[in-house]
């Protein structure tokens, strides 16, 4: 059960002031203030374990930011919690965040689901014959965590992102420690072969936790995360340590992730639902005999002759690749405590009397960090909808109008390409995502009824007309209603057919009069594509060929639906060289609906509301059957060509001049009037 005295905050990102505050100051602004509150919440006593996470439920589609307390004194626990309080909601950093405490600590106790727990620790080396590298936590000030939560943001399944300290109060085995760095130095020093180039790196690598350790707080942590899938763990944990780090030479952190029922996962699942510090996973290499050995008998100058002959030189082997739970077998000598002074002018002070120090000594360094060091992971991202909206004047991305002003200019950075692009929509980081006609040639576009797909279908070919404006759409309307307004109001290169019938004769007639004719152009100017066509200055335009409702062709008469898939099936095949695009729509895709041989060719794939069963089917994952009924407009994009567009892309409304209420010269087409005339 939950203990009373733990606290759970819920944080939530306010949006930036709309004044002229640049972006990079804000971000600047932000990261100091974060790094602040860490060392205000170091600072606050060794009986405080802070626990930041992330928690994921992609059910939601939604990331949740939470920081946790767990003040391990009962008696101090009203004086702290105020304390706390005060600090996240009238400090600066409620000028960022807004601060809510619960009373629920429900998505965090209990963890059955979880599967794989995988955790991040200091890159450690143990290389023969007497070198252990425990390399410090390298941070970058300048992580943000965007990439993360874009990152998690894209999973298919439930995750926790934690990053979690307490202060290191046990002063018996920093003392130990402690010991342990100056014997090492010691010996180190009395090692003079210069051809050994790792012996400069290690001198400076303890003569730098000899001047860290001793005098700054030191903090025990856990940066893990727990997951359903391992590969997903992997992703997060990978992105973490690459962009909270800095890229130099074994700044980068190690991650060992281990599964259900593999030592050390229990007591991590428990410590990670209790707000606790877990030992329990680390590298199995601690487990060897080495940590017995003493660091003065282990580490001396390379013996000659006779001498080199049980010497009792120390042997380590290369990183071990296993984890182990529990701890090694502490120094049986610990030192007095009053023997040490741990603060003052001298980095390391004296003991009355040194015990003999082992290599387990030193085993704590590899899960103990400053403030400094943690920095890069203790991050509360702002995600970029949010820190991009007074950059692009709030622009609300379910207006099509405003949407196509802002972002006309990215399509017309590369005029040669210019009109072979549009614009799908926004994704969740508040970024255009632009698709190719030359890239990918063909669509499929699902969603049940209601979902937004039609709406698509109208943006997309308001920007086809517009870049394209002799382009010839065909579109098969087996409602017959959605689409009238672009042949009597527009007036547009448009040719709507509406019966099964009409579809068989329209294929043909797209085989005779565009097919046909594209095939013979590239054959006269020995080119293979309508770009390269188009470079030998010949004027041709796409065509697209829109098939709004699959299922009414799969439920035709046996002999038409045959010549009409026949026909679909060659133009999916061998359009893109030639410039014809299938956008193929159906509310239920499968089999029966859309032929193999056609789905193959879709590479990309806009996916609105539909069941989980269907969005597994076509996008590959169960994301777009969790869409919510209200969520208009939202669909999962894939794109199974690559790329860096797969995932959620909100696509705007578009209004179309239907009735006598609604003038072209009041909407978005006006822009497309006369054009394609």
């Amino acid at each position: 059960m939950m203990k009373h005295n733990r606290l759970s905050f819920e944080i939530l990102p306010h949006r930036p002031p709309e004044n002229n505050t640049s972006q990079h100051q804000f971000r600047k602004e932000l990261l100091q203030t974060q790094d602040k509150t860490l060392r205000s919440l170091v600072g606050m006593g060794s009986n405080l374990t802070v626990s930041l996470r992330y928690y994921y439920n992609p059910r939601f589609s939604k990331i949740k930011t939470y920081l946790l307390i767990h003040p391990l004194a009962d008696s101090q626990t009203d004086e702290l919690s105020e304390q706390v309080k005060a600090l996240l909601t009238k400090g600066k950093l409620s000028k960022f965040f807004a601060v809510k405490q619960e009373n629920t600590f429900s998505h965090f106790q209990p963890l059955t689901w979880v599967e794989f727990i995988g955790e991040v620790i200091k890159n450690e080396q143990f290389i023969e014959p007497h070198y252990y590298l425990p390399h410090f936590l390298e941070s970058n000030l300048a992580h943000d965590m965007l990439d993360v939560w874009e990152v998690i943001s894209r999973l298919d399944n439930r995750l926790v992102l934690e990053i979690t300290f307490q202060t290191y109060h046990n002063l018996s085995d920093k003392s130990l420690c402690l010991n342990a760095i100056k014997e090492t130095l010691t010996q180190l020093d009395k090692l003079t072969d210069t051809k050994d180039h790792l012996l400069s790196t290690t001198l400076a690598l303890y003569q730098k936790y000899q001047q860290l350790y001793a005098i700054n707080d030191l903090l025990q942590y856990n940066i893990k995360v727990l997951a359903e899938n391992r590969g997903e763990a992997s992703v997060v944990l990978q992105t973490l340590t690459e962009h909270a780090t800095k890229d130099m030479a074994n700044s980068k952190p190690c991650q060992i992730i281990i599964a259900k029922g593999e030592p050390g996962f229990s007591e991590s699942l428990q410590a990670t639902e209790n707000v606790e510090i877990s030992n329990s996973i680390q590298w199995s290499g601690w487990q060897k005999d080495f940590g017995q050995k003493l660091i003065r008998e282990a580490i001396q100058p390379k013996k000659t002759g006779w001498a080199r002959f049980g010497d009792g030189s120390l042997s380590l082997t290369a990183k071990p690749s296993l984890p182990s739970s529990g701890n090694s077998v502490p120094n049986p000598n610990p030192p007095g405590g009053s023997d040490i002074v741990l603060r003052g002018s001298s980095a390391l002070a004296k003991f009355s009397s040194p015990p003999p120090a082992r290599f387990v000594d030193l085993k704590p360094l590899s899960k103990l960090a400053t403030a400094q060091e943690l920095s890069g992971f203790f991050r509360v991202a702002v995600p970029r909808t949010i820190l991009n909206q007074d950059m692009k004047a709030n622009i609300p991305v379910a207006n099509a109008e405003d949407l196509f002003k802002y972002y006309k200019s990215r399509l017309e950075e590369e005029p040669d390409t210019y009109r072979d692009r549009y614009i799908i929509g926004i994704n969740d980081a508040g970024e255009p995502v632009i698709s190719s006609w030359a890239e990918t040639p063909h669509r499929l576009v699902a969603g049940v009824p209601g979902a937004g797909k039609t709406n698509f279908l109208n943006w997309v070919i308001f920007q086809f007309i517009y870049a394209n404006p002799k382009g010839k759409i065909y579109i098969a309307d087996f409602a017959g209603v959605d689409f009238n307004f672009l042949v009597k109001r527009l007036k547009a290169n448009v040719e709507i057919i509406t019966t099964i019938e009409e579809c068989q004769q329209l294929v043909e007639k797209l085989h005779t009069e565009e097919y046909q004719r594209r095939m013979n152009l590239l054959n006269t100017h020995e080119v293979q594509n309508i770009q390269q066509l188009r470079e030998e200055k010949v004027d041709i335009e796409r065509t697209l060929w829109i098939i709004d409702e699959a299922a009414d062709i799969a439920s035709a008469k046996l002999d038409l639906k045959k010549q009409i898939e026949n026909r679909l099936s060659e133009y999916a095949r061998k359009g893109r060289k030639c410039g014809i695009h299938v956008i193929y729509c159906t509310q239920r895709p499968s089999s029966l609906i859309i032929t193999d041989q056609v789905l193959d060719c879709c590479d990309e794939r806009v996916v609105f509301r539909v069941s989980e069963t269907v969005s597994e089917l076509i996008a590959e994952t169960t994301q777009a059957g969790r869409i919510p009924n209200a969520a208009i407009g939202r669909a999962f994009l894939k794109n199974l060509g690559g790329g860096d567009n797969n995932g959620f892309v909100n696509t705007p409304f578009i209004q179309v001049p239907v009735g006598k209420k609604v003038n072209v010269s009041d909407t978005l087409w006006q822009n497309c009037v006369n054009l394609s005339n």
